[in-house]
Parts: structure tokens; C-alpha cells; sequence
């Protein structure tokens, strides 16, 4: 839920920085992105 809350939060910021990918989000900070969820 906090992972959720940082994301809206940092929406526009995220969308802007990593457009098209998906992103994981642990103790409010990206630690991953991808390409597909697939692959996250």
C-alpha cells in the first residue's frame, strides 16, 4: 500500500521519467524497470 501511495504521489514525475515501462517500486524508490511486467 505505501509502494501505491508513493506512485501517486510521483505520478506525473514517473510517468515523464520512465514512459512505457513498468516500474517496482519497494520502500518508495524505483528498483526496477522493465520492459513488460512479464519481465518485472
Amino acid at each position: 500500500e505505501k509502494e501505491f501511495k508513493y506512485y501517486i504521489k510521483n505520478q506525473n514525475k514517473l510517468v515523464k521519467q520512465y514512459n512505457n515501462k513498468c516500474i517496482v517500486i519497494k520502500n518508495k524508490k524505483v528498483i526496477g524497470v522493465y520492459d513488460s511486467v512479464a519481465e518485472a
